[in-house]
């Protein structure tokens, strides 16, 4: 047997060792197929809405500047107005439970004892904020008001995104990675044969072309006050300096890396249209529609579902007039008629 040949079959049986073992589970067909799946659904989505858009405006035949905020009235109306009643009733039945986050608070500083850790005040509160945490947990858990439950208020971002590319494709602008991912570069021709150039002279007042970008940055900046005044506002304004890092961290170091991180990234949220500022102005201006709309959608439902709750109060208590004691007749509640 020649060195040649022996060295062949060694390489062959050695390929067949490795031929027979069972792949990764992250490069098994099954797993690229779901993935080529979810990737072709959301593709679908996104061209069945760019479709449904052009021929909505094809049909009706009202001006682009007009249907763009109506799409985004439906589209708030159908997805983002339930997801913030779910979201409100969280919070209000949150609101009602927090005497019992109290008493365990109370009660949890009376487990721990004052020169735990020797003596340290700050070791003393956080492990008093620890207890209290776990408590708030199994109370909302109790309750059926666990806090992941508030991500609900995230879930209308995926219809707006996927109306935003859709609205990407019509202009054609340049393409974002998701529509790069899903092979989409080339976009729908059939929507973009429906819409042709009426999206040029579709604008009005100064963003005349809805497929430019806005020239005076006044569509961005009132994205960026509109999501300003949703967030900002609901943040407490006692962690708005400690997130910035402007004031002392005790008090919420029972604050876990990943809320502080999520605290900051709230802070600037409200940068991201001006960072974006060069998309199309049909882009900005369903992003300015939805925003409107959302606001006047949640200060309605807070005048519909008012907070409820008890409230820790405290109360002057009446002083009794004693007999014995000069006093006033005017002050006097009993002789007064």
């Amino acid at each position: 047997m020649t060195p040649m040949t022996s060295l062949t079959r060694g390489l062959a049986a050695r390929n067949a060792v490795f031929t027979t073992r069972p792949l990764p589970v992250c490069r098994k067909p099954l797993a690229r197929r779901h993935l080529y799946q979810d990737a072709g659904i959301i593709g679908q989505s996104v061209l069945w809405t760019s479709n449904q858009l052009a021929a909505f405006h094809h049909a009706i035949g009202i001006p682009w500047f007009v249907t763009i905020p109506l799409f985004a009235l439906v589209t708030s109306g159908l997805f983002r107005l339930p997801c913030q009643i779910m979201a409100r009733e969280l919070a209000s039945r949150r609101k009602e439970l927090q005497p019992l986050v109290i008493a365990s608070n109370v009660y949890n500083s009376s487990r721990i004892p004052r020169d735990y850790n020797n003596g340290s005040l700050n070791a003393w509160k956080e492990s008093v904020a620890k207890l209290t945490k776990k408590s708030q947990r199994d109370i909302y858990r109790s309750f059926g008001v666990q806090r992941y439950k508030s991500a609900v208020a995230l879930l209308p971002a995926v219809p707006a995104l996927i109306v935003i590319e859709s609205l990407r494709i019509l202009c054609g602008s340049p393409h974002s990675w998701l529509l790069v991912y899903l092979g989409l570069a080339s976009g729908p021709q059939s929507a973009q044969s429906l819409v042709g150039s009426s999206l040029v002279d579709g604008g009005c007042l100064w963003f005349s072309d809805l497929t430019a970008m806005d020239p005076y940055f006044i569509l961005p900046i009132f994205c960026t006050s509109l999501i300003a005044r949703g967030v900002w506002t609901k943040l407490p304004q006692k962690t708005i300096p400690i997130l910035l890092g402007l004031g002392d961290m005790g008090p919420i170091s029972s604050m876990s890396a990943r809320q502080r991180a999520f605290g900051r990234t709230m802070l600037l949220a409200p940068l991201l249209p001006l960072a974006v500022a060069d998309l199309p102005s049909a882009i900005m201006l369903f992003w300015a529609s939805s925003l409107a709309i959302s606001g006047a959608m949640d200060w309605k439902l807070r005048r519909r579902f008012p907070k409820r709750g008890i409230d820790l109060t405290t109360k002057p208590k009446v002083t009794q007039f004693l007999p014995y004691i000069p006093r006033d007749h005017k002050s006097n509640p009993s002789k007064q008629k």
